[in-house]
């Protein structure tokens, strides 16, 4: 299928880079990635190296979701080797303050970022992070809507918000019943060329 122009990829372990490199070198025309699901996984184990790979042979590539934490380091790795990227969902998952402003400067072209029903969180200086909550800083706000032709956050009546959070709060049911969450609603998104 060298002709792809739409891929969901489970990613379930790290990915060999051999193969990656030889899959993506035959998908030139590859213009929407979905990254599934990362469950278990830690940015450091989602080698640069192959997003290098994937960077280096799509060069058609301009929309991209990741149903993972938005990390500083993630955030870094994608405005390094996805400088083409116009649209980038990270909805429903944790995403840091500082690297969702890095995403919006970083990367020249993007004109759509959809951060609906995440957790937000901050950096504490300490290396560590904290939860601030499902409403976003005023300065990533500011960045979005200044920058962005679309800036997709939930309002405070979010019902899909109220369910995320109600689930990230409980440590009885977090595991399960927030990965459930996850799991039912990454084939949607606010982006239509991310519908599944």
């Amino acid at each position: 299928m060298p002709n792809i122009q739409k891929l969901a990829l489970p990613m379930w372990t790290s990915l060999n880079i051999n193969s990656v490199q030889s899959a993506f070198s035959k998908w030139q025309n590859l213009q929407t990635l979905i990254i599934h699901p990362f469950i278990s996984m830690t940015v450091r184990e989602v080698s640069s190296v192959e997003f290098q790979a994937i960077g280096e042979n799509c060069r058609n590539l301009t929309t991209i979701k990741f149903t993972t934490m938005l990390s500083k380091d993630l955030a870094n790795i994608i405005v390094c080797n996805f400088p083409s990227l116009e649209r980038v969902s990270f909805r429903c998952n944790y995403a840091c303050i500082e690297a969702s402003i890095a995403l919006i400067i970083g990367l020249p072209n993007l004109k759509i970022f959809n951060l609906s029903h995440c957790i937000f969180t901050e950096n504490t200086g300490t290396g560590r992070s904290c939860i601030i909550g499902m409403r976003p800083r005023d300065e990533l706000v500011q960045a979005g809507t200044k920058k962005l032709v679309r800036f997709m956050v939930c309002c405070s009546d979010c019902t899909i918000c109220q369910d995320v959070w109600k689930h990230a709060n409980n440590p009885n049911c977090y595991g399960l019943e927030f990965r459930y969450v996850k799991e039912e609603r990454w084939k949607t998104d606010e982006i239509k060329e991310l519908e599944l």
